[in-house]
């Protein structure tokens, strides 16, 4: 996040809360977590998107590939991309500047 308050705010909240911390991943769910990424991006899988749904994507997301989003998006129809522009992984933690776009955003698709 860009968001100073926000981030300082996580911070504070695990201080207090020692059991809140999310450990590292393991090797299996690494593991795990590739092999549910290259059955996403498959074309068959992907085509069996029955529900529309909106993206969201963080412009300068360096935990998460756009490439790989775009990948799955761009073959259906039923994906709503919307980029957010300047923005960091946690859209929802992110600065207001940020976080009202994707606020904003969720509101338009859902209505």
């Amino acid at each position: 996040t860009t968001s100073k308050v926000r981030y300082d705010f996580l911070k504070a909240l695990i201080a207090d809360n020692p059991l809140a911390v999310l450990g590292s991943p393991t090797i299996q769910w690494v593991r795990e977590a590739v092999k549910a990424n290259i059955k996403a991006r498959s074309p068959e899988l992907i085509k069996q998107i029955k529900t529309p749904f909106l993206l969201l994507q963080a412009e300068k997301d360096y935990v998460v590939s756009n490439d790989g989003q775009d990948l799955i998006c761009n073959q259906t129809e039923l994906c709503s991309k919307k980029v957010i522009n300047g923005a960091l992984h946690g859209l929802l933690t992110e600065s207001d500047v940020y976080r009202d776009l994707v606020m904003l955003s969720l509101d338009n698709y859902l209505n």
